[in-house]
């Protein structure tokens, strides 16, 4: 499974590619527990079936991201910023919201 350490690598190689090629970052399945990803832009990423269980997703952005199946229930995600979020139920928003994520949809 995408562990942490190969997220960081993964970023890092994002970075250097030229953002107008709409190539979307993928860490479908990823293992991001325990991850601290503060103010993190994840903007339009693949993360289907990610495991964020204890991950510190606070002030990150999350707006276009590809959520079908991941987990959030134990994530903490205080000012975390979601919209246009495919895989995400009515119900999903409501509990996020609740939990201090921000939606701008």
């Amino acid at each position: 499974s995408y562990r942490a350490l190969d997220l960081a690598r993964d970023l890092a190689r994002n970075l250097i590619h030229d953002h107008n090629s709409n190539q979307q970052l993928d860490l479908k399945q990823a293992d991001l527990t325990n991850t601290n990803l503060q103010d993190i832009d994840l903007r339009q990423t693949n993360l289907t079936e990610a495991d964020f269980t204890g991950a510190d997703l606070t002030g990150a952005i999350l707006t276009g991201a590809i959520l079908t199946g991941a987990v959030l229930t134990e994530a903490n995600i205080t000012r975390t910023v979601f919209g246009r979020n495919e895989g995400l139920t009515d119900t999903d928003k409501l509990n996020l919201k609740s939990r201090g994520a921000i939606f701008l949809d």
